[in-house]
């Protein structure tokens, strides 16, 4: 979306937040400011965030309205569009939102829900 997606090589030796998100979701909106302060207290530690967007609707999938939402909550780490939640599905992701905090080649965390 903002981005394209970094590969795992370019990741290496980071440790990285990913946001699995909706912007419909109105628990997943609280929780983009404590994903976005967690990068920017730890970039300098090496942590960066992800974001994915896996709408659950189809009308979330539209690439204006994305944007849009991107805008107006503002998520300022990359951000990644799912619509068939493939990325997801990968992840073994069911819920909004979900933030994983993992290393390039293994699993340290899975939260589900706010992260508060």
């Amino acid at each position: 979306m903002n981005c394209s997606a970094p590969s795992f090589r370019q990741l290496r030796g980071w440790v990285v937040l990913g946001d699995f998100w909706d912007y419909t979701c109105a628990s997943c909106i609280p929780a983009l400011p404590d994903v976005r302060a967690g990068r920017e207290g730890y970039k300098d530690n090496g942590l960066t965030a992800i974001g994915f967007h896996g709408p659950e609707f189809a009308f979330a999938q539209s690439q204006s309205d994305l944007e849009r939402g991107i805008c107006e909550f503002g998520p300022t780490y990359r951000m990644v569009v799912d619509s068939n939640r493939e990325i997801g599905k990968a992840f073994a992701n069911r819920d909004w939102p979900t933030v994983l905090r993992m290393r390039v080649r293994s699993w340290s965390t899975r939260h589900r829900g706010m992260l508060w």
